[in-house]
């Protein structure tokens, strides 16, 4: 007997939340929050009103021993070159996507560190594979994601970040060096900031 459609994309859901969301055989496309139609085109000012800080201005030269890559804003409209963000404090960069069911359980956990934290280190998003930028910006906006987010629609830190899955949450030192990470999703506001405590980035 076949499986009724409802049951198949129920499990399909649940494996989802389980080991989180794919690189190479997930289909954002088929899990957007809203129809297509609806997609709105003033991506900058939207970003605004959600009170999503603006990108970081970037170093002249290159600052850190992340990639020599280069990620539009969301909500733009300039770029950001990886390896020349700001150094002097540490960085706390969540790899995530407004369809990636795990990502958006770890979201009220990352506010809150975010919030308690926000003096001592840099926060930034990347919004991975995700093809409706107009939901990323609202969902960062309503989950008080505040910080700035950058964008990678076509897996360009796949290799060079050895991203092979999401979310995923890398830790850089002072010094621009990556220094940890935490594959799949933060489970609580004190798993990260232990996970922080262990890579030297609080003390």
């Amino acid at each position: 007997m076949r499986t009724p459609a409802p049951r198949v994309m129920a499990a399909l859901a649940m494996a989802a939340v389980i080991v989180g969301c794919g690189t190479s055989n997930s289909d954002p496309a088929a899990t957007v929050q809203e129809p297509a139609s609806s997609a709105r085109t003033d991506l900058v000012a939207e970003r605004r009103a959600a009170g999503i800080a603006d990108c970081p201005e970037a170093a002249v030269t290159s600052t850190t021993s992340l990639p020599d890559l280069e990620l539009a804003c969301l909500g733009g409209p300039n770029a950001v070159n990886l390896s020349k963000l700001p150094t002097g404090k540490g960085w706390v960069i969540n790899v995530w996507a407004q369809w990636c069911g795990p990502c958006r359980d770890e979201a009220p956990f990352l506010a809150e560190v975010y919030r308690r934290h926000e003096k001592q280190l840099h926060f930034l998003g990347i919004d991975y594979n995700d093809p409706r930028p107009e939901l990323a910006i609202a969902f960062a906006g309503a989950n008080q994601l505040t910080y700035p987010h950058l964008v990678d629609d076509d897996h360009r830190i796949d290799a060079p970040l050895r991203i092979n899955g999401i979310p995923q949450t890398l830790f850089v030192d002072a010094s621009g060096r990556i220094v940890g990470r935490h594959v799949g999703p933060v489970e609580s506001a004190a798993q990260l900031e232990q996970a922080l405590r262990d890579a030297g980035l609080l003390s």
